[in-house]
């Protein structure tokens, strides 16, 4: 398992202290989709405002990024 970290980024970072255990980038990408979605559902105020998910690895590298818009649209249009 790999740690990585889950942060809410705009203009500033709002860091993930301890990590989340993922068995490999792919569920880290899920995961990373599933709380940008959570967010956009559960916080509709933040649609609109170029919010995302980034993932980092365990050395502090974003390796992906949620984008809660595109994300929200992506899963409201299946």
């Amino acid at each position: 398992m790999r740690v990585f970290h889950f942060d809410l980024v705009d203009g500033s970072t709002i860091a993930d202290a301890g990590g989340y255990p993922c068995a490999d980038l792919a569920e880290a990408k899920e995961i990373a989709d599933g709380l940008a979605y959570r967010l956009a559902r559960s916080e509709p105020q933040l649609i609109g405002k170029g919010l995302a998910v980034a993932v980092k690895s365990e050395d502090e590298e974003e390796v992906y990024r949620a984008e809660i818009d595109v994300v929200n649209r992506l899963l409201l249009s299946h």
